[in-house]
């Protein structure tokens, strides 16, 4: 696929967008999935839904491939947490200090990389509500692991 498209139309759907387009639907494996006919016909159909949004800056619609990555990286985000959140001292239930150290790394994973592609692309609640459930489940196993881990580690108490 090769789109020709004039200065006008950059307002309502930037370079970027034209380049996504022909990437996602003018690829090999799309089209021996879809056919030529319904690549073109899905090409189509997403610059009308952008058009009558008023522009889009991404091609609406999340790919299987891309909502496996975003699942990907909520699971590392929660996992990361978990082993942030992890006591390091006796008494200490959770540990909010390494917690809002990391806070930057399983906030990336999570925020940007887990859930910004699904809200910019697509208004379904589904894919929000599994990566937010599987980073709350890494969290809670990184969490439990990281509990085995550090209690070997730790000082024995003394009598």
């Amino acid at each position: 696929m090769n789109f020709n498209v004039g200065e006008a139309y950059f307002a309502f759907m930037p370079r970027l967008f034209w380049v996504e387009l022909q990437t996602r639907f003018g690829n090999q494996y799309y089209v021996k999935d879809h056919g030529e006919d319904g690549a073109v016909l899905d090409a189509i159909n997403s610059v009308k839904i952008c058009l009558d949004r008023g522009g889009c800056q991404v091609v609406p619609g999340l790919p299987k491939e891309q909502y496996v990555w975003t699942l990907c990286t909520s699971i590392l985000g929660g996992l990361v947490a978990g082993f942030a959140a992890a006591p390091r001292k006796e008494g200490q239930f959770i540990s909010v200090g390494f917690l809002a150290l990391l806070s930057p790394l399983w906030g990336m994973l999570f925020g940007i990389f887990g859930l910004a592609p699904i809200i910019s692309r697509t208004s379904e609640i589904l894919p929000l509500f599994k990566n937010g459930l599987a980073f709350s489940a890494a969290a809670i196993t990184g969490y439990l692991l990281s509990q085995t881990v550090f209690s070997r580690y730790q000082k024995p108490k003394k009598s």
